[in-house]
């Protein structure tokens, strides 16, 4: 679980992780931006959770 995914450090974080292949789970402060994946997150198969 990455916390504060949703820009700076986080981000980063979680899209390194990502492109490792490790399932990630993020979290982060604004709804708004972070509520879908974004189109480079998409390029790892990333998605919403229920």
């Amino acid at each position: 679980m990455v916390t504060g995914a949703d820009q700076g450090i986080g981000k980063g974080i979680a899209l390194c992780l990502a492109k490792r292949g490790v399932k990630v789970v993020c979290t982060g402060r604004r709804e708004a931006p972070s509520s879908r994946p974004s189109p480079k997150s998409r390029s790892l198969e990333a998605r919403d959770l229920p």
